[in-house]
């Protein structure tokens, strides 16, 4: 006689809990997301000027690749010959600029003997996905 009331017992605990769970994401669907406000401005900074902080890739204002090109192997420097060439061709290149011929438009002139910016892997390239 026990054994079928807590059968009958433990069967009609499940069920409600069954029923609880699967009521509650109904439940949080009903709710409905927030209203945009539509009197949003964008921040400012504290002179009044739009606040326009963060992060800007200028990448192109260096001569230093981010990524380690192939010809360089694991060398983090380049060797005075090819340090030579990334001047002479960083030279030329701000010639292009200053001469028009790609407006307005900014050029890096500063060469470093990193043959990268990455340094690790000692390769200086980002690992295979």
């Amino acid at each position: 006689m026990i054994k079928p009331i807590l059968t009958w017992g433990g069967t009609s605990i499940g069920i409600g809990l069954m029923l609880g769970l699967a009521a509650e994401p109904a439940a949080a669907q009903l709710s409905e997301p927030p209203a945009a406000s539509k009197n949003w401005t964008p921040p400012k900074t504290s002179w009044g000027e739009p606040d326009l902080q963060g992060m800007w890739p200028l990448n192109h204002l260096i001569a230093t690749p981010f990524q380690r090109p192939a010809k360089y192997g694991d060398r983090r420097f380049m060797t005075d010959e090819e340090f030579a060439a990334a001047q002479k061709s960083a030279q030329a290149r701000n010639q292009r600029f200053e001469s028009g011929a790609i407006p307005q438009a900014d050029s890096g002139t500063q060469v470093l003997r990193l043959t990268s910016l990455l340094s690790d892997p000692p390769d200086g390239r980002f690992p295979a996905l």
